[in-house]
């Protein structure tokens, strides 16, 4: 009497195994492709959030910059752009018969102001036209050194100093030449764009000491250009950012231009 043993033939071994090859094929082409567009979109996410931090960094800056003060070039090739960060802002008395005004015809050593500053800087800066002869970069005409009586909510100019015209709405700046200017710097080279703070004001933009310490707001830099507008009557001005960022993940290429418009307060 026989017994047939029992188990898979070599053709049916065969073609559970194309079944499971075509099944496995399925799966991974249901599979592959929202996972592709995950990444896709997690790439694109991490760029747009490069993006985001130069608008966010540059807005906070320039919204509390010196009015005028925005000035863009290039050093060593690389776009620069550069403000006077303002520590604090007061109005001057420049009318009445009480207390001290400032007098525009002559030096004058004191004068009061309406309020207390939050804070209390070396000097003060009086309608900065950010053109030659009103530039507070030049720390001339429109810039003195000052000091802010708590007491009498009175500032001292010592010596005493004649600024050149008033502001049209009567505002007095309060700075600190030496660790005043904010920059942004693009190094393509480096492909980053960062931040520096409390640098000192020097009449033309000058390159930076190496090792100058700074904040990175974006890396896969590949293109930056800073360029600013006057305003007029009718509107103010304009700094205008455009900043390329490229960047290859695991063999997929992104890349995000991003331009954003800034206003600028030139109303001294």
């Amino acid at each position: 009497m026989s017994t047939r043993q029992g188990g898979f033939t070599l053709i049916e071994l065969v073609v559970a195994l194309m079944i499971s090859v075509v099944v496995v094929g399925f799966i991974a082409t249901f599979i592959a492709v929202p996972v592709q567009s995950h990444l896709a979109q997690v790439r694109r996410s991490d760029l747009a959030a490069s993006a985001e931090a130069v608008s966010y960094w540059m807005s906070q800056d320039v919204r509390g910059a010196l009015p005028n003060s925005l000035r863009a070039g290039a050093v060593g090739g690389r776009p620069v752009v550069e403000m006077i960060d303002v520590a604090a802002v007061t109005i001057y008395r420049d009318a009445g018969t009480e207390g001290d005004t400032l007098d525009f015809a002559a030096p004058d050593n004191r004068f009061d102001i309406l309020g207390l500053p939050a804070a209390v800087a070396t000097h003060v800066v009086v309608d900065n036209r950010g053109t030659p002869g009103r530039n507070a970069y030049q720390l001339a005409n429109v810039i003195a050194p000052a000091g802010v009586n708590v007491a009498s909510s009175t500032i001292t100019l010592t010596p005493a100093f004649r600024f050149v015209g008033p502001s049209t709405h009567r505002r007095a700046f309060l700075v600190s030449p030496a660790t005043a200017v904010v920059r942004y710097e693009c190094d393509l080279a480096a492909r980053t764009l960062r931040r520096y703070d409390g640098q000192p004001m020097t009449a033309a933009i000058a390159a930076l000491p190496a090792g100058t310490p700074s904040r990175l707001i974006a890396r896969d830099v590949t293109g930056c250009t800073f360029t600013t507008r006057a305003g007029n009557t009718d509107h103010g001005g304009l700094l205008l950012i455009r900043v390329t960022i490229s960047r290859v993940t695991n063999g997929a290429a992104d890349t995000l231009r991003a331009m954003k418009q800034l206003k600028v307060e030139d109303a001294a």
